[in-house]
């Protein structure tokens, strides 16, 4: 495992992760309009793909303290 940390120095710069199956962006540094802290993730499922192969898609979970997400590509 790789491990990135996003400081205060690399506000607002997005981390683009490309993934098998999907897209993954985090942006930190951003805030609400009432001001608090916010760090964006976003996770896109891959839609390009060749013609014949299966698609990808997004199965997420919610639970107490976070949101576990899977990229599953159909027929695997």
């Amino acid at each position: 495992m790789r491990t990135i940390s996003l400081t205060r120095r690399s506000k607002k710069q997005p981390l683009h992760i490309e993934a098998p199956g999907c897209i993954i962006n985090i942006t930190t540094g951003l805030s609400d309009a009432d001001g608090n802290a916010v760090t964006h993730i976003s996770i896109s499922a891959s839609g390009d793909r060749y013609s014949g192969e299966p698609a990808w898609w997004i199965d997420g979970k919610e639970g107490e303290d976070g949101l576990a997400v899977r990229v599953v590509q159909d027929g695997a």
